[in-house]
């Protein structure tokens, strides 16, 4: 069986990259797109077919590595910001709200 054929369809860039994919599931579709600037993710974005959108755009430091982010969704009044707990690598190992409390996107 396929990858196409269990719902979820990929599509990546020529480094590799994933850029889109869409998974079908229960009647509905949701298409994600991720941008980039060279190999470093500068967001993403989902739509489903219901309308039902979000976004996740991250923040860099000057050194390249992720701090912090700001989730958005179609049905919310306002952005949600939050801070990456990384280790020395970059790797993420948290994401807390800006008063530190564990943050966790419905959608994510």
């Amino acid at each position: 069986m396929g990858v196409a054929e269990r719902g979820w369809t990929p599509r990546g860039s020529a480094n590799g990259q994933r850029t889109r994919s869409e998974v079908r599931s229960a009647g509905a579709t949701t298409t994600t797109d991720w941008t980039y600037a060279g190999l470093q993710l500068l967001a993403l974005s989902a739509s489903r077919s219901d309308g039902t959108t979000w976004a996740i755009t991250y923040l860099y430091d000057a050194g390249g590595k992720p701090y912090a982010g700001v989730y958005r969704a179609s049905d919310e009044d306002t952005s949600t910001p939050f801070v990456m707990i990384t280790n020395h690598r970059g790797d993420v190992l948290a994401l807390t709200d800006t008063a530190g409390e564990r943050f966790e996107a419905p959608r994510v």
